[in-house]
Order: structure tokens, then C-alpha cells, then sequence
């Protein structure tokens, strides 16, 4: 019984969830590449980006014209849901403005933003500065 009480406390400590917002890789800049797929047309294209993150905000910069943001974002177990705050005219790609939910997986100083969609496959591969 003795042995049961500090191993159940152990257990409970250690399967507890953190907040990614506390998380080290969420307080971060990271740059890397963006790379959207249309699946249609079978053609990729490439841009470099900086993507910085303070608590429960984000920024983020690209390359190309208007593709810059800021908003909130969220975190559901290995999801992760930007909201941008800017007014997009109705011209603008959407593909590249970064917003919307992704499947997200971080490893070391990396991180990897997927999202699938029907038109267009977009992955960020991030690395911390």
C-alpha cells in the first residue's frame, strides 16, 4: 500500500496536460518554409516565412504581396487554430494567409503545421531561431 499511494501520485503528475501556451516553442520566432499543394493542378509552391508566437498571440511574414498576419491562436491535443485579425479583400489568395486549423507536431526545435484540404495541401517546416 505504501508503495501504491507515491506511484499513483507519480502517475497523476505526469499524465497531467500542458498548456502550449506555457511551452518554450510557443513563445518563440521560428522561419521556415511554407509549401502549398494544388492537388487539381499538381503544383507546388514555396515561400519563405517567420512565424513569431507571445502567449496567445501570433505574427507571421512571407515573402509575397500582403502575405503578413497577426491574430490569436488555440491549441486542442495535436491541433492548433490560428484566427487572424486582419480584413482580407475578397481578391486575395487564401491559401496563403495563416489561418484556419492544422494538425501540428513539434520535435526539438521544429515545428510542422499541416493542413489538408480540398484544393490545396499547405505545410509550414519551421525552425526556431
Amino acid at each position: 500500500m505504501r508503495l501504491f499511494i507515491p506511484a499513483f501520485i507519480m502517475i497523476a503528475v505526469l499524465s497531467c496536460e500542458k498548456d502550449g501556451y506555457d511551452s518554450p516553442e510557443f513563445n518563440q520566432t521560428y522561419t521556415g518554409i511554407r509549401i502549398i499543394y494544388y492537388q487539381l493542378v499538381d503544383h507546388n509552391t514555396v515561400d519563405t516565412v517567420s512565424v513569431s508566437f507571445n502567449l496567445k498571440r501570433y505574427e507571421y511574414f512571407g515573402t509575397g504581396y500582403m502575405d503578413y498576419g497577426y491574430g490569436t491562436y488555440s491549441i486542442n491535443g495535436n491541433t492548433i487554430t490560428f484566427v487572424d485579425s486582419l480584413g482580407r479583400d475578397a481578391l486575395h489568395t487564401w491559401e496563403w494567409i495563416l489561418s484556419g486549423t492544422y494538425l501540428y507536431r513539434s520535435k526539438g526545435d521544429s515545428l510542422y503545421f499541416i493542413e489538408k484540404g480540398d484544393v490545396a495541401n499547405i505545410t509550414f517546416r519551421l525552425k526556431r531561431l
